[in-house]
């Protein structure tokens, strides 16, 4: 030895000779407090030395205080030195588990907490010491046997433990024995392939463990919700991963039932498409309860979740076709949360996501998503009627989402008759208005047509959107519609449902004029012509001329539905004019302009203000001034049409 090792051999052997001796907790700490101060190469060279009592003492002492701090120090001891091979980590983990697991090695010993807590570091810091050359052996199925009593003590903890550290910390080193922590070496596809190879037998139980902890009530910690989530997503993406599979064989099975034999079995199973198949649908129910912490209260819980269900989305799609469109679901409701810290990478995940679908590549991911999306088309009605407001916002957030995902190919899935119509009764089911509200009250009053300012109660009222939120969610979907499918097609499939639904008049109306209307100034010129096609349809006396007071042949009911349909007819007609520009709506505002003045003239109130309105915008946008302006500019039209209307009150 030279001259630093005898130095070092000099410090160590006093106390390890003590310790063999005597393990006392004076020694224990001399110990522990003397290596930090040792150079590592030398304490690589005396390892064996200083873990033989270390070990020797593990195995002989029952006190519960000196086998924590005998622990604790080897795991110093590791913080300082490497494990060159398997059989000395598989030793090591094996006197460690003998600390904490009853004899028969089939449960957790009633020993203290802070006892299992150091074994669980222990174990930690062993796979992080131990060099790439032992983990090649440890992850192999020979290796099997001893590599499984660890994991299951580890589940053991993160299920049964009341002591929060313990079971996070329990979580966290499962992470790193199945390689799928932090530091991994991603581009060591060996090493993750050989990993993914020994995991998958223990994937039931480490998703049994996930499945138990995601049942408990929300009330529990959410470090461990966190932790949960994080092994869930990790561990599921390394053995459902798309890509190579290894080919069908026939498996023989073997005659006996003991012990051994089912171990054997079970190294013999290998992960063909069948397995993966069987598998993934046994996943299935796991994923939806993992999946419920999409409404968890605190934030980090959701943003763990948007990363592990991106993971998922992004390494196993295909070996998990059942769960996509749950997973696509929890990504898109992810990324409406409040939270810019959970929003933001679920909004960044969704672009990524939509992207794939652009390519071939993602073409079997892209009919996963559709068909979610035309099941939620399906439900949305159901959903909407329904009192959860929860499920309810999360469904209109699902419909802004799916739309959005889409991108470039909604114009060619909305090409299907089948799936544009889905769409479009969807969304006049979800924006149903009340109409119990309209006062059918007359009032004459004097109104300033200048103002901007009109005090006036809220005439458009929806039945199922009945807040804020949920009214800007449906105002997203006409503006993904407006921006990315074919305006043409949906606006005259609107039409088409206008003759054939007379009974949904109201919210056609209405989402016509959020989807054409809905944009800024000028922003539908290139889309004049289909916007003159609409007034036409807009000034049909069909529409417009309805009764709107009660006689015997209309009822309260019908009349007041008749004023909103008539409101939104005049506001659609204002919208139109500032959306086209003043140029483009000249060719209609002749034949709409008496039409909106007598709205703006209406003794209901409801009607005058939607009226006014309109009457403001067209004057904004042909005459770029005010109601007084546009009158003016077109008073031989509006004397024409005032004699008529007097010739035929005289009849």
């Amino acid at each position: 030895m030279n001259n630093l090792n005898n130095a070092v051999f000099s410090s160590l052997k006093p106390v390890c000779d003590r310790l063999i001796v005597n393990a006392c907790e004076q020694t224990i700490n001399d110990l522990k407090c003397l290596l930090p101060t040792l150079p590592s190469k030398a304490i690589q060279r005396f390892q064996s030395y200083i873990s033989f009592p270390i070990e020797v003492n593990l195995l002989k002492t029952s006190n519960s205080q000196l086998k924590q701090m005998l622990v604790e120090t080897l795991t110093q001891l590791f913080n300082y030195s490497r494990i060159d091979s398997a059989t000395a980590l598989f030793r090591l983990c094996s006197l460690l588990l003998q600390q904490v697991v009853t004899k028969d090695k089939i449960a957790v010993s009633d020993v203290p907490e802070e006892l299992k807590l150091s074994v669980v570091r222990c174990i930690n810091r062993l796979w992080f010491s131990s060099m790439s050359e032992a983990l090649y052996d440890v992850y192999s199925r020979a290796s099997y046997p001893q590599f499984s009593p660890v994991v299951f003590m580890l589940v053991q903890l993160a299920k049964n433990e009341k002591l929060l550290q313990l079971r996070v910390e329990a979580l966290e080193t499962l992470l790193v024995l199945c390689h799928v922590h932090d530091s991994v070496d991603n581009a060591d596809i060996e090493m993750t392939q050989r990993a993914q190879n020994v995991v998958m037998l223990m994937l039931p139980g480490i998703v049994t463990c996930c499945n138990s902890i995601a049942a408990e009530p929300n009330t529990q910690n959410h470090k461990i919700t966190v932790a949960n989530i994080r092994l869930w997503g990790s561990v599921v993406g390394l053995v459902m991963a798309d890509g190579e599979v290894t080919e069908e064989v026939v498996e023989i099975p073997l005659s006996g039932g003991t012990a051994v034999e089912r171990v054997q079995q079970l190294q013999r199973q290998l992960r063909t498409e069948a397995w993966l198949r069987d598998t993934a649908e046994r996943l299935t129910a796991v994923t939806e309860v993992v999946l419920r912490y999409q409404t968890h209260t605190h934030w980090q819980v959701r943003q763990q979740l948007s990363r592990a269900t991106t993971h998922l989305l992004a390494t196993c799609s295909q070996n998990m076709a059942g769960s996509t469109g749950s997973l696509v679901c929890c990504l898109i409701v992810l990324s409406e949360d409040d939270m810019a810290e959970v929003s933001g990478p679920a909004r960044q995940s969704l672009t990524e996501l939509s992207y794939k679908l652009q390519n071939d590549t993602g073409h079997k991911l892209l009919q996963q998503v559709q068909s979610a999306f035309f099941n939620l088309l399906t439900r949305a009605p159901r959903i909407m009627q329904g009192t959860d407001e929860g499920s309810q916002l999360m469904c209109m957030s699902l419909l802004v989402g799916y739309l959005r995902l889409q991108d470039s190919r909604l114009p060619h899935v909305l090409g299907s008759s089948a799936f544009l119509y889905r769409l479009l009764v969807t969304l006049v089911h979800v924006s149903r208005l009340e109409t119990a509200h309209v006062s059918l009250l007359e009032e004459c009053s004097i109104r300033d047509v200048e103002s901007d300012t009109v005090v006036y109660e809220p005439w458009k009222q929806y039945k199922y959107c009945d807040t804020s939120q949920k009214v800007h969610k449906l105002q997203d979907v006409c503006c993904v519609l407006r921006e990315r499918a074919d305006l043409h097609t949906v606006i005259h499939a609107l039409l088409d449902l206008l003759n054939s639904n007379p009974e949904y008049t109201k919210e056609i109306i209405l989402l016509i004029n959020c989807i054409a209307a809905g944009g800024g100034a000028n922003s539908m010129e290139i889309h004049s012509t289909l916007v003159t096609t609409v007034v036409d349809v807009y000034i049909q006396p069909r529409l417009w001329d309805v009764p709107m007071s009660v006689s015997s042949a209309t009822t309260m009911a019908e009349a007041q539905s008749n004023v909103i349909q008539v409101s939104l007819l005049a506001e659609g007609l204002g919208l139109f004019s500032l959306v086209v520009g003043g140029q483009n709506f000249s060719r209609s505002l002749l034949r709409c302009l008496y039409f909106l003045l007598e709205c703006a003239g209406s003794p209901l109130y409801p009607l005058a203000c939607a009226g006014l309105s309109a009457v403001q915008n067209v004057a904004r946008a042909c005459v770029g001034g005010g109601v007084t302006e546009l009158v003016c500019a077109n008073v031989d039209y509006l004397s024409h049409h005032i004699t008529l209307r007097l010739r035929r009150a005289n009849h």
